[in-house]
């Protein structure tokens, strides 16, 4: 399969929950990016997703389970530059410029380097790590979304990672949910590879309002996201609510939101379609009304023709009868002629006409 150039990347299989997460994620990218490819892997059967993702990827179980799958979305990106975002987002802007912020580096996180102590959620020993394997540092980051390209540096890092997956416990990684934790395998895998978390001190990107202090501010329809972390005011163009924050009040009201414009939309497409066919059906009308002016009219043509006709016969009758009265007309004008012929050797035809009625009378006198 040929592979397109840049596209957006999601996970959502298991439980229902999940998927729902994956549509709120979808209806967000449709509403501030919705000329990006998106593509999710999935278990599930949902129409839904088939209507809000460009591509449904079928999940390979044989990968793994849990947090395991995230290391083979390589292996799922139909994308030569590939974005991968977590379900558990919901993105509230633009977001073209983070293939720019990522530009330079062939697998890139957002995060910093750190040599001591502990990360992600306390299940990793940074010192520990560094001195096992050998390493100057180690980047630390959320893994809410991940950026990679579709190359020989970017597949060495996921060649790594999955091999040091197989090492997890034996490196001294806790389990995170009973499973293992994508974050720390990347970190070490990065490191090997060296290749050092991307830095976004004004938090534009991707943050996650774990351990924020005050409310979050935020407005999916109207394009922002804002709160103070770690003593900094943050803007991330994709708010990550990672845990327990998807269940919380901000997630379910932005979800909302985004519920009501799809339904909103529907409607006003449904609207749009009634609109037309309300044009068509009056269209329709008006060239009803124009046949029935021409049926009209063709009728009120076809009373005159009847009209016509019957003047017509009536005419004809005429004619036959002025013929009879051309026959006798030309009966009566033989017998004139006759007369006039009989008249002519007389000199004068009217004493000549007085003598020949006078004789007609005698003969019936004696008759």
């Amino acid at each position: 399969m040929n592979k397109q150039s840049k596209g957006i990347l999601t996970m959502a299989y298991g439980e229902q929950r999940y998927i729902d997460m994956a549509k709120t994620l979808a209806k967000s990218l449709q509403l501030h990016n919705d000329k990006i490819p998106r593509a999710i892997v999935t278990d599930s059967k949902d129409s839904e997703l088939s209507k809000l993702y460009h591509l449904c990827l079928p999940v390979k179980p044989e990968l793994g389970n849990g947090f395991r799958q995230k290391l083979y979305i390589d292996q799922y990106s139909p994308f030569e530059e590939t974005l991968y975002i977590d379900s558990d987002c919901i993105v509230v802007n633009d977001i073209k410029f983070i293939w720019d912020f990522f530009s330079k580096v062939s697998f890139g996180v957002v995060g910093y380097q750190k040599r001591e102590g502990k990360a992600f959620a306390d299940i990793l020993d940074v010192s520990d790590i560094i001195s096992i394997l050998g390493l100057s540092s180690l980047p630390v980051f959320n893994g809410g979304i991940y950026y990679y390209k579709n190359n020989a540096e970017a597949a060495q890092v996921f060649s790594e990672a999955r091999r040091i997956e197989r090492d997890y416990e034996s490196l001294g990684i806790a389990k995170f949910r009973e499973s293992i934790a994508d974050e720390p395998v990347f970190a070490i895998a990065l490191s090997l590879c060296g290749i050092e978390a991307v830095q976004d001190p004004q938090g534009l990107t991707m943050r996650t309002p774990l351990n924020m202090t005050g409310s979050l501010d935020i407005d999916v329809l109207k394009g922002y996201c804002k709160f103070i972390k770690e003593g900094q005011l943050v803007q991330p163009a994709i708010a990550h609510f990672c845990g327990s924050f998807a269940e919380g009040f901000y997630y379910n009201r932005e979800k909302l939101k985004l519920d009501l414009l799809q339904f909103n939309l529907a409607c006003v497409g449904r609207l749009s379609l009634y609109s037309h066919l309300l044009q068509f059906n009056l269209a329709r009308v008006g060239r009803l009304n124009l046949y029935s002016h021409l049926l009209q009219f063709n009728l009120a043509r076809v009373g005159r023709l009847n009209l016509y006709s019957h003047l017509l016969q009536f005419n004809l009758a005429c004619v036959g009868r002025l013929s009879l009265y051309s026959r006798t007309l030309q009966g009566v004008g033989i017998f004139i002629s006759l007369m006039a012929n009989l008249a002519l050797p007389f000199r004068y035809p009217d004493a000549a006409y007085r003598g020949l009625k006078n004789a007609v009378k005698r003969l019936l006198k004696k008759g």
